[in-house]
């Protein structure tokens, strides 16, 4: 079995001279040799429509753009927008690089590498199932047949020279496979879990949550926010959701002495809370933390101190969130949808609530706003809203659009009928026209 790979990713970015050095390339200092390979599900294409960005999808390209650069082009996609795409349902992603640069080519290189040596091992426990990039396409479920020339779509961006592609299966974008929960699939799924009774979603991993700490500096403690030590153990960091709290023992520790600690919320010791730090969660929220530290000392003796309590734990916010992008043209009759960008960590919902110069249009309030002739002249924009337990709401809004135009009309050539005779009446048929519902005026 080879080496399961699990994203531990360097801390920043490096720069040597003016050549840019990315950061390393993520692997498992630990090393699972003996974690059985995920089920292979083959090629799942999209079957329903629910753009929301999946888990999985976000947390591989904020990896990818955290290891390696580049940026976000985006994880939905409308549902009306061109054919079958694993985008309609929120499970592909684009990776923004161009292989003009050569830069952005050697990055490439290297995390392609990464996700389809030793016939892909990588990218199955990631749940990735296929990837194209520089007109070329490379599947999970055939790996063994590399990379294979895609035919040519007729430009830059849909040749994929300026953005990778990566499809997700349903495990690999609810981030239920072996890279993030440690369990291998055995029963792959056919959409989201926890819907439709499918089973519920696992957790991340210890290991998996404490790489993603990487990918998120925030749930760290930094050394300069810890206390100086001090009679009685004292809490570093912020006692916030999602945020890593440390203990700082103290100066009463006897030398060289074995520390246990034990933390304590709202006066009851969590069970398995018995390392130096904690993270807090979406349940610890509201509640008031204090740790018990117990110091063996090499003459046999032992030692108990305990801290103070520190503020009750605050919600976590949303990091990252980038301004929602709208798709689609701005003309009477087309569908304008939302790309709700990328949120960390991804809301349990979001709401949407679409404008017309700024003002509320009436019942819309879903994923994409069909427009109408009260639109024309408008400029249109929508306000993303997302919330999680544990989490402080939050909204974030898209530009507006140009001036929504007038819908051309389609019709077919109009016929005139009856007999040219002086005297005979002549009838005009005026065709199909669409919308039907126009109004039609005749000058013979």
């Amino acid at each position: 079995m080879k080496r399961l790979v699990l994203p531990l990713l360097a801390a920043a970015v490096l720069a040597c001279g003016s050549t840019p050095v990315w950061a390393e390339t993520p692997w498992d200092p630990a090393d699972e040799p003996t974690l059985a390979a995920d089920a292979q599900p083959g090629y799942q294409a999209q079957r329903t429509c629910s753009p929301a960005p999946k888990p999985g999808a976000v947390a591989l390209l904020d990896l990818l753009i955290a290891t390696w650069g580049g940026s976000s082009w985006g994880i939905s996609r409308g549902c009306e927008v061109g054919g079958t795409s694993e985008h309609k349902e929120g499970r592909a992603l684009d990776w923004h690089m161009d292989v003009a640069d050569p830069a952005d080519r050697m990055r490439v290189a290297d995390a392609l590498e990464w996700l389809t040596a030793d016939g892909g091992e990588v990218a199955e426990r990631l749940g990735v199932m296929y990837i194209i990039w520089d007109q070329k396409v490379w599947a999970s479920y055939r790996s063994s047949a590399g990379w294979r020339p895609m035919a040519d779509r007729g430009s830059y961006t849909t040749n994929h020279f300026d953005h990778v592609h990566i499809s997700l299966t349903w495990d690999g974008a609810m981030r239920q496979t072996s890279w993030w929960t440690g369990v291998p699939v055995t029963k792959p799924l056919s959409g989201p879990c926890g819907v439709g009774g499918a089973p519920d979603c696992r957790p991340p991993s210890a290991q998996a949550l404490k790489a993603m700490q990487l990918i998120r500096p925030d749930d760290v403690v930094r050394p300069d926010s810890l206390p100086a030590p001090g009679p009685a153990p004292r809490i570093g960091g912020s006692p916030q959701v999602g945020h890593l709290l440390e203990v700082v023992p103290g100066t009463w520790v006897p030398g060289n002495s074995e520390l246990v600690f034990q933390w304590i919320l709202d006066g009851i010791p969590v069970p398995g809370a018995n390392a130096a730090t904690y993270l807090a969660t979406a349940p610890d929220l509201g509640a008031v933390l204090r740790v018990r530290v117990i110091a063996f000392a090499p003459d046999g003796s032992v030692v108990i101190r305990l801290s103070d309590e520190i503020p009750p734990v605050a919600p976590a916010r949303f990091r990252g969130v980038t301004t929602p992008a709208l798709r689609g043209e701005p003309t009477v009759g087309r569908l304008l949808s939302v790309d709700p960008g990328i949120w960390r960590p991804f809301p349990a919902t979001m709401a949407f609530r679409w404008y017309a110069d700024g003002r509320p249009i009436p019942d819309a309030t879903g994923y994409s706003h069909r427009l109408t002739a009260t639109d024309l002249g408008s400029r249109i924009s929508v306000a993303v809203t997302g919330t999680a337990t544990g989490f402080v709401t939050a909204t974030a809004a898209s530009g507006p659009t140009a001036p929504v135009g007038a819908a051309g009309l389609d019709a077919t050539t109009p016929r005139v009928s009856g007999e040219h005779v002086t005297g005979r009446t002549l009838t005009a048929a005026p065709g199909r026209w669409n919308p039907a519902s126009v109004k039609l005026a005749y000058q013979w």
